[in-house]
């Protein structure tokens, strides 16, 4: 990519986050502490609904995989292999083998990222892997709409994504 891709990647970048960052807000704060970092597991027991203020939540009670679950029968769809994933994500062999032994296993928000990225997912496919390790891409955070830009526009390459990340003086996914 030369200079002149490069500086309007970063001017479409910057307007991208101009119009979808949100700051931290009350509601936003409520609807993070909705969210759960397990699933329920005694459905019966469980409330069906939570409000905060005047909005009803549904929560959901259906059954899903886990995170590692997930990860591991995306990589078996992907046609790679794990190490070619884990390598692709940089991410450690250790890190990998207590994913691939604990099924409860929740790793860091940047490491289900950089797998999303290793496995080409889309948004929607991201959002799900991320629901599944207790994180979600938040409009509050420039970083996660840097990571959404990429991701709405079909682009997988870490590297890029990390140069982009520090050129727009923000926190790279890794080092």
């Amino acid at each position: 990519m030369n200079k002149y891709e490069k500086q309007n990647r970063l001017d479409l970048i910057r307007r991208y986050i101009d119009e979808n960052y949100q700051g931290k807000t009350e509601e936003h704060v409520k609807l993070k502490a909705l969210r759960m970092s397990e699933e329920i597991c005694d459905a019966e027991a469980a409330p069906k609904f939570a409000y905060f203020g005047d909005k009803e939540f549904t929560i959901d009670l259906t059954t899903k995989k886990t995170f590692s679950e997930k990860l591991l029968s995306l990589i078996d769809a992907s046609g790679m292999t794990d190490a070619e994933v884990y390598k692709r994500a940089e991410v450690s062999r250790k890190v990998f083998s207590k994913i691939r032994t604990n099924r409860d296993y929740h790793p860091a928000k940047q490491t289900a990222i950089a797998f999303a990225f290793a496995l080409g997912l889309d948004l929607d496919q991201t959002d799900d892997l991320l629901e599944r390790a207790g994180y979600a891409l938040s409009p509050c955070s420039k970083e996660d709409l840097v990571i959404r830009y990429f991701l709405e526009n079909d682009m997988h390459d870490l590297f890029d994504l990390n140069e982009t990340l520090t050129d727009l003086k923000l926190a790279p996914l890794t080092a």
